[in-house]
Parts: structure tokens; sequence; C-alpha cells
């Protein structure tokens, strides 16, 4: 059973809380703060799929085992999104550019996009090279689904490839379109993240790497 949980809410508190950063604002502004941000709206509903029922006054999603604590932007208790168990990040070219930055901290990304399954239209890198370990469908539902399954949940917090591909395996069979995994899984995974050690690492990915992709798949594509 799940539980969707208004802001200034109570909740169970004697439940494990799960920490997930929600860093794109199709899932965290509501209407009125993100209308006025875009040029065509229509655009942004028909072709960016943006939707008003997103997660914008929901802080905190329960299981019958979970709490979850959506932070994002606005409003957040982790000092960085890569403190968090997970990460739900957009791709557009500056985020991009971060969430690489954030490889070295072992931190697990889902992309959430347009260019599901594809590599990104506005960089052409592939979703794995930039350092998303999933690649999910730019649909809310979707995105409930996924933060309120229990088996996923746990997987995720023991950092186990197996459980994880286990689990994303039988949630893919109660959705529309499957939650895709990326080969960085596996690299990600081998990192000890942030919200275990609290240690940052040395210093971020260095960004020069990424543009090693780029060059490279766009000059495949001129050839």
């Amino acid at each position: 059973m799940t539980t969707q949980i208004p802001q200034n809410t109570s909740q169970d508190i004697s439940k494990l809380e799960i920490k997930i950063a929600i860093t794109t604002p199709y899932l965290y502004q509501n209407l009125e703060e993100f209308k006025p941000s875009v040029g065509d709206f229509n655009k942004e509903i028909d072709i960016y799929k943006y939707n008003p029922n997103n997660l914008h006054n929901t802080k905190f999603l329960e299981t019958d085992k979970y709490r979850i604590h959506l932070e994002n932007p606005k409003e957040h208790t982790a000092e960085k999104p890569e403190y968090c168990h997970l990460v739900i990040a957009g791709c557009t070219a500056d985020v991009e550019q971060e969430i690489f930055r954030m490889k070295s901290s072992g931190a697990l990304v889902a992309r959430y996009s347009i260019f599901y399954g594809k590599p990104s239209g506005y960089t052409n890198i592939k979703p794995e090279n930039a350092g998303y370990a999933f690649d999910i469908p730019k649909d809310v539902d979707t995105i409930k689904a996924m933060l309120t399954n229990d088996q996923l949940l746990e997987a995720i917090l023991e950092r186990e490839e197996n459980k994880i591909q286990q689990a994303i395996s039988t949630l893919n069979q109660q959705i529309a379109t499957p939650i895709l995994i990326t080969p960085y899984l596996t690299q990600a995974l081998q990192i000890k993240p942030l919200w275990k050690t609290g240690i940052e690492p040395p210093q971020p990915h260095p960004i020069e790497q990424m543009f090693d992709y780029v060059g490279l798949r766009l000059g495949i594509e001129d050839q």
C-alpha cells in the first residue's frame, strides 16, 4: 500500500527513510511556477511532457516499509543531491554536465527525459556516458511507481546490482513503458556513495572527458 503525503503533514517517522533528490522542474514545479518560465506552454505539455499532476505538492511518500523523502532545489535537507540515495534529473546540456561531475560521488542518477532510450537531443551523449544509471520514460505515473516500490527501494539502499536488476524487471511488468538500466550502473555501484561515507571525493569527475564523448559521436555522424 502506498500513501502520498502533502507538505506539512505528519508522517510515520518509525519507518526507514530514503532520500530522493528531484532536480528537474518537470517534477517539482507547479503550474503557476512552471508556466511563466517557458515560452510556448502548449509545447511544454505536448512535446516536453510537462504534467501539472506531478510531485510539486508532495514532500513525502510512504510505503509499508519506507518513508520516502522527496528533496528538490526549493526545499531540501541534504547539502547536495548526491547525498541522497537516488537522484532524478533532466538532461539539458548544463544538467548533463553536473551529472557527469557527480560520477566520482557514486550517486545513482536516473534520467527523466523525452530522449528516453536514445542519446540526448541536446548533446548527442548516451545516458550511460553522462553518468545516468537509469533511463526513465518522461511519465509521472512511472516515477510514482518507481518511488513506491519496496523491492526496488530496498535494492537501492543495499546497492546490490542483481537485486536492482531483479526489482526493475519485476516493476517493468506493471508499468506501460519499461525503466531502462544503463551500463553505467555497474560502475556507479563500485564507488561508496556520499550518503554512506560522508566524505566528498577529492575532486569532481573531470568535465573535459565528457567532451570526448561529444566529439566522438558527432564525428561518427558526420561521416
